[in-house]
């Protein structure tokens, strides 16, 4: 039996497991996150969450894709992971670094444990930074790329994890299922990307819409 907890992030959505309490048995992970985060057969999420003991800092964090894939980070995963700790009583100060696939993260835990912010650092935006084919001092901005909703620029940046932006004039109309796959798979990311639509309403609002690497 694996114990597990549910939790989300502004709708993103984690099975967490608490392997500090309870060690895991020895299994297929990349397996166990597919089987747990289909919603029709398993108990349903973007993704398997372990909480683990670090190395280079106190505690690690390691995010499985729902195709069981291993990402580097997770904004919203990270989140829900230092509210773990907090709430297994695995912390008790109000802050805390993190060991990911993309490094040590900074958190910080504040009223009661129910709010947690953290520093994920500057975008990069260079093509070696990113995993991006190319020049790795380049810059993948703006650039018109080929979909199948036509011609669109498109940013390329990470935050520890790959992310293809594109601006678009009617986010609600954007067929992720078909556009999402296509871009995710582009040939200059050989380990794939996360797709973001955004359309723009006013200076201060914007409507996006996300396509999830390994989903």
């Amino acid at each position: 039996m694996i114990r597990f907890t549910k939790m989300q992030g502004i709708g993103n959505d984690f099975v967490m497991v608490d392997t500090i309490s309870e060690p895991l048995p020895s299994l297929d992970v990349g397996d166990l996150a597919r089987k747990v985060s289909d919603r029709k057969f398993g108990i349903g999420g973007d993704g398997l969450i372990l909480v683990e003991k670090g190395n280079q800092a106190p505690f690690r964090m390691r995010m499985f894709n729902p195709d069981g894939s291993e990402s580097e980070m997770c904004g919203n995963g990270i989140r829900c992971f230092a509210k773990m700790l907090r709430d297994k009583g695995h912390l008790e100060t109000e802050d805390v670094d993190v060991e990911t696939g993309a490094g040590l993260l900074h958190l910080e835990i504040g009223h009661g444990g129910n709010l947690v912010t953290v520093n994920m650092g500057p975008a990069r935006l260079t093509r070696g930074e990113i995993g991006m084919l190319g020049e790795a001092i380049e810059s993948y901005q703006d650039i018109p790329t080929e979909t199948m909703l036509g011609t669109l620029p498109a940013t390329a940046v990470s935050m520890g994890n790959p992310h293809l932006v594109l601006f678009v004039a009617d986010a609600a109309s954007v067929p992720l299922q078909v556009v999402g796959p296509e871009l995710e798979y582009h040939p200059l990311l050989p380990n794939r990307t996360n797709v973001h639509f955004v359309q723009t309403l006013d200076r201060q609002t914007l409507i996006q819409k996300t396509w999830e690497r390994g989903a």
